[in-house]
């Protein structure tokens, strides 16, 4: 080894050091001046991404909103037309956990709807992994964990799955040393959260324990995965699960897919914005919000004390259904209807994408 190198992780800056507050003075100086062209370049990377999709993620702003709205729709009208019963009960237990994983997935595509507009479309990603996760998740709570299915505790069980890892995550927070967290976290508490996880362990069984242990009775013979779980409702979704995860965790994989070989041994990477692969997340990401929502907002209701139904949820899941759409075709670069319903124009001056 013909050079030594020097490293130290998380090194903090010199102090009493005058050649580094030299070198400092000099950075700043230089940042600053290269501010101006730094805020330009990016202003012109987000102006192209909505010059060339600012019409198709306008629709998806659209999608979130009438999305929202359907959902909080559909869990009232659900609460109103439930009886004070034991079964209405389990069955507003079960709605109630669709609406909250409803709501947690119209935060994610909100947020990757806006990471597009920046031009992150591996960031986008991560989100629509989340939102893939939430609507397995709730597709198998409503498929297999109503009261009248095989499995009328599931919803049970996974309410209350997370309390089985309340103490280690009390013993990960006493060891991060916190200044008086040993006190906050005291004996008495360890001592609850201990007989906690084992009587639900007594309950529920060891497996309970695992990642996705409130899972475990619709997979009697392993323990169960996330994949397995993706696999009941729709496993051609396995693949499009693991490139989602590469841009989530550091795997190997991930670092592959993050560079470019400039064909001479030098890889480059890309540490910012980009225009580049912005359809791929937007389009999987309303499909899985649309798919969601359908969990919750129900197609028809029927009212006794006036003996009608009530078919708004069918207008408010085709209204969806139909922006989902366009929302394709807008990505796909197909022609779409007239962009005033967005736009609030004649569909001229703002036509976008």
């Amino acid at each position: 080894m013909n050079a030594e190198f020097g490293f130290e992780p998380g090194i903090t800056p010199p102090e009493d050091d005058e050649r580094f507050e030299g070198f400092w003075e000099i950075f700043i100086e230089e940042s600053q001046a290269d501010r101006p062209s730094e805020l330009a370049e990016r202003e012109t990377l987000r102006a192209h991404i909505a010059e060339q999709h600012g019409h198709a993620l306008d629709l998806m702003d659209l999608l979130w909103r009438s999305a929202m709205e359907a959902v909080n729709w559909g869990s009232e009208i659900l609460h109103e037309h439930l009886e004070d019963d034991p079964e209405d009960d389990a069955y507003a237990a079960l709605f109630t956990t669709l609406t909250g994983l409803a709501a947690r997935a119209l935060l994610a595509f909100n947020e990757g709807s806006w990471l597009l507009r920046g031009g992150y479309p591996q960031g986008a990603f991560t989100r629509v992994r989340s939102l893939h996760e939430l609507y397995i998740v709730a597709r198998v709570l409503w498929e297999y964990g109503s009261p009248e299915s095989d499995y009328p505790d599931l919803v049970e069980r996974y309410l209350l799955h997370q309390e089985v890892f309340l103490k280690g995550a009390a013993r990960d927070l006493i060891s991060t040393g916190i200044p008086g967290i040993d006190e906050t976290i005291n004996t008495e508490i360890l001592d609850a959260l201990d007989s906690r996880q084992r009587e639900l362990i007594g309950t529920y069984g060891k497996v309970f324990s695992t990642s996705w242990g409130w899972a475990a009775p619709l997979f009697p013979k392993k323990t169960p995965s996330f994949m397995d779980l993706n696999k009941l409702v729709m496993p051609s979704l396995n693949a499009y699960y693991r490139i989602a995860s590469e841009h989530l965790h550091a795997s190997s994989a991930g670092l592959a897919n993050a560079g470019k070989s400039d064909g001479m041994g030098t890889i480059g990477y890309n540490g910012g914005a980009t225009i580049d692969g912005l359809a791929f997340p937007a389009i999987f990401g309303s499909t899985f919000l649309l798919s969601l929502v359908g969990t919750i907002v129900p197609i028809e209701i029927h009212n006794s004390e006036t003996d009608k139904d009530i078919d708004t949820g069918r207008h408010m899941l085709g209204v969806l259904a139909r922006l989902h759409r366009e929302i394709l075709d807008a990505w796909n670069g197909e022609s779409t209807e007239d962009h005033s319903a967005v736009n609030g124009t004649d569909g001229d001056s703002n036509e976008r994408g």
